[in-house]
């Protein structure tokens, strides 16, 4: 069950941390009633839970009624009246006594007829033609030795590395989980590179393709473009449009070397790619630049998972409630797809990453520390990943684990990672408003309905 929460931070850490093992999914958490009104009004959950006190649960209610077919819990205590629990009643809320919110979603997911799960890829539209082929042993042959190995215990098989905002290590992260992937599950996994620069491309570039070193991929985007549609099904057609790389099991397909190709990376070409990909790699990792192009919005479409990574500044913070409050709306895109990671946190942030977050409305899945050493791998020529015993590579293993099923990763030698938080202002939010920023050089003012951007002074940063 999907499921918004809306209330004070000690409400949301209580219901958050009981909440996995209700089996309930929080795809995104408001700590301020404007914050909670943009996620009531964009939809995509299935529950909402409020915790504000009444006379601001009220008001949520009268701006933005919940739809007949959502349910909206409101937390009450004990010295709540009769009077207030009829009124929110006729806001078309269900008042539930404060402590017991899980156990009535539980009820109301009790009471919805079970969802069948699917246990591999999506097939085709010609899989009634290759049903008829698949008789024959030859094609059965085929069919066992390209399909990939352990689609069965993946439901989420597209990962999509996104950020609204560019220089936020989005690639780094790509290819760290793609690497670790492929070391530590031993999958076979396909890094796709969509993040096109002026010139040749960045995931290459990890792998050792340099135009300083006269070395060019083999194949890139571009390249698709003559692809023999009828053989997709085929390992030995596909695997010559991929680059293996040193790292058993992954392969990359960078993106267009030359930037007047750029433009073949359309929709359809995209399409294509990933759902021939997914046919014979267990995992695909697409990296996507900020500028949301057709290609992009296709990948991102087609992504079970979208890794939105974001640095944990006051600029990016911005950015990151823009994108989640207005373009994932305006994109009609599934919330609860999101999982939000910051990268290169500092050990002397001044508010927690959790704030900021909670400020864009989204649940915080990983953070990932800054690191001197990811740069000490890099000059070396290597890839950063979850191998590199740091505190890099323990976040980055504690990211793998969260988001690969139970079972598939051999259990760490190591203790568990866990991201440096920082200390808490009172509220990142009046910060981000404006109201933390009134000294000499501050912008300030008043912050409009959604949170608006302000900051503090420049002398504070």
């Amino acid at each position: 069950m999907r499921v918004i929460v809306c209330g004070p931070d000690t409400f949301i850490d209580s219901f958050l941390s009981k909440a996995d093992d209700a089996g309930v999914r929080a795809v995104a958490v408001a700590q301020s009633p404007a914050v909670a009104a943009d996620l009531l009004t964009q939809g995509g959950f299935d529950a909402a839970v409020l915790g504000f006190p009444l006379t601001e649960c009220e008001a949520l209610l009268k701006e933005c009624p919940p739809e007949p077919h959502v349910p909206v819990l409101v937390s009450v205590g004990e010295g709540v009246r009769t009077a207030d629990w009829v009124r929110l009643i006729g806001y078309g809320a269900t008042p539930v006594k404060a402590g017991t919110e899980l156990d009535e979603l539980a009820k109301l997911a009790g009471a919805r007829p079970p969802q069948r799960e699917e246990t591999g890829p999506p097939l085709p539209d010609d899989l009634a033609e290759f049903a008829a082929q698949d008789r024959a042993a030859r094609v059965d042959e085929v069919r066992r030795q390209t399909r990939p190995t352990k689609v069965a215990m993946l439901r989420q098989r597209v990962f999509a590395f996104h950020s609204p905002k560019g220089g936020e290590g989005k690639t780094t992260l790509a290819v760290a989980f793609a690497s670790s992937a492929a070391k530590l599950a031993k999958l076979k996994v396909a890094l796709v590179d969509l993040d096109h620069t002026r010139e040749g491309s960045d995931v290459a570039r990890r792998f050792g393709y340099f135009f300083s070193s006269n070395s060019r991929p083999p194949v890139t985007l571009s390249s698709w473009q003559d692809f023999p549609e009828e053989e997709w099904r085929l390992w030995d057609t596909v695997q010559n449009y991929v680059v293996p790389t040193q790292v058993e099991g992954l392969y990359i397909l960078p993106s267009p070397w030359d930037v007047v190709e750029a433009g073949v990376v359309t929709r359809d070409l995209v399409s294509r790619v990933i759902t021939t990909l997914k046919w014979h790699f267990d995992l695909v990792v697409v990296d996507t630049p900020p500028d949301l192009l057709e290609g992009v919005v296709e990948a991102l479409d087609q992504a079970d998972i979208v890794v939105v990574v974001c640095r944990p500044y006051l600029d990016e913070a911005d950015v990151l409630a823009g994108f989640a409050r207005r373009t994932v709306a305006k994109l009609r895109f599934p919330r609860e797809k999101i999982r939000l990671v910051f990268n290169m946190v500092p050990p002397d942030l001044p508010y927690s990453t959790r704030d900021v977050a909670a400020n864009a409305g989204l649940v915080e899945a990983a953070s990932v520390p800054a690191d001197p050493a990811v740069a000490k791998v890099r000059f070396a020529g290597g890839v950063p990943d979850a191998t590199v015993d740091t505190p890099f590579g323990r976040a980055v293993e504690g990211m793998v684990r969260s988001f690969l099923p139970e079972g598939l990763l051999p259990e760490p030698a190591r203790g568990g990672a866990s991201g440096r938080r920082g200390l808490r202002l009172r509220s990142l939010l009046g910060i981000l408003a404006g109201r933390g920023g009134g000294g000499r050089g501050g912008w300030g003012g008043a912050p409009p309905r959604s949170g608006g951007v302000g900051g503090l002074p420049p002398q504070e940063l």
